[in-house]
C-alpha cells in the first residue's frame, strides 16, 4: 500500500471512531426519548447490498381497514364507508339472498377489472348478498348466474 492510501485509511479509522464516540454522547444525552429512538433509527445504514427485512404480519401490526387505508378498524366500522356498512346485522339485503338483476350483475363484472376488488367489501358497499355477489364472481355469464346450481 501507498503511503497516500494508508493515510486516508487511518483518516478514516478515526472519523469512525469519532463517530461512535459522538453516537454513544448523544444517546446518553437523549436517552428514553422519543427523538433518541428515532435519532437511532435513522443513524442505522443498510449497506447497499443488504436486502430490505420483508413484510411480515403478525404481533406489533396494526390492522388497516380494507375500504379507506387508515389502522385501528375494519372496513365493517369504517367511518368513511358512508352508508355502506349495516347499522343493523339483521338488515334483510344481508341475511336474505336476494339474486341480482342485470344491470347489478354488468356493474359487478365490471367492477371486477379493478385490480382492488374484493367481494366482500363490494357486497357491503353495494347493500348485496355476499352468496349472491360471489355467485356472480364465479359464473360465465347473466344466464349462467341466473340457472347456476345455488
Amino acid at each position: 500500500m501507498n503511503e497516500q492510501t494508508q493515510a486516508k485509511l487511518d483518516r478514516l479509522q478515526m472519523l469512525l471512531a469519532e463517530r461512535t464516540r459522538i453516537d454513544g454522547e448523544i444517546e446518553e444525552l437523549l436517552a428514553g426519548t422519543r427523538i433518541a429512538a428515532e435519532h437511532h433509527s435513522d443513524q442505522r445504514q443498510k449497506p447497499h447490498h443488504e436486502k430490505p427485512a420483508a413484510k411480515t404480519k403478525g404481533v406489533g401490526r396494526q390492522h388497516k381497514c380494507s375500504f379507506c387505508g387508515k389502522p385501528g378498524h375494519s372496513v365493517r366500522t369504517c367511518p368513511q364507508a358512508r352508508g355502506a356498512h349495516p347499522e343493523d346485522s339483521s338488515q334483510d339485503s344481508l341475511t336474505k339472498s336476494v339474486p341480482l338483476t342485470m344491470s347489478q350483475y354488468i356493474e359487478l363484472r365490471n367492477a371486477m377489472h379493478d385490480r382492488d376488488f374484493q367481494s366482500a367489501k363490494y357486497a357491503l358497499v353495494n347493500r348485496l348478498s355476499p352468496k349472491e355477489v360471489n355467485r356472480a364472481v364465479v359464473s360465465r355469464d347473466y344466464d349462467d348466474y341466473a340457472t347456476g346450481p345455488f
